[in-house]
């Protein structure tokens, strides 16, 4: 199964796994507890993604001087992290929550196929 149709088919299971996350390390007192939030940032990352893979087969080169308010696919990090700073959230908060996202999806990719030979 390729990343792509892998992301794209488990966006259920995603928005689950993250809620389980920010449940169980304390993040409910600072977030919503709606599934429909959740949701909301699953898709927007999904979003970015797959639009990334759909553009560029291999990992993109990262610089040190590249300006990532420019990338397109940094974007909606970009207008979330923007978005949360508006209602208080701290960098700290923000940051340490998106590491839990990209612990979702690189659970995703350890509990299926993908990436391993037969």
């Amino acid at each position: 199964m390729a990343l792509y149709e892998l992301i794209e088919n488990n966006e259920d299971w995603l928005i689950d796994h993250i809620i389980d996350y920010a449940k169980h390390n304390g993040y409910f007192q600072y977030t919503p507890t709606l599934a429909r939030a959740w949701r909301e940032s699953i898709v927007g990352l999904n979003e970015e993604l797959l639009t990334a893979i759909r553009c560029h087969a291999e990992l993109l080169p990262m610089g040190a001087d590249d300006d990532y308010r420019q990338d397109p696919f940094c974007q909606f990090a970009l207008c979330s992290g923007r978005r949360h700073r508006a209602r208080g959230v701290t960098l700290q908060l923000f940051l340490s929550l998106m590491k839990y996202f990209r612990k979702t999806y690189l659970d995703l990719v350890e509990i299926s196929d993908f990436g391993r030979s037969t």
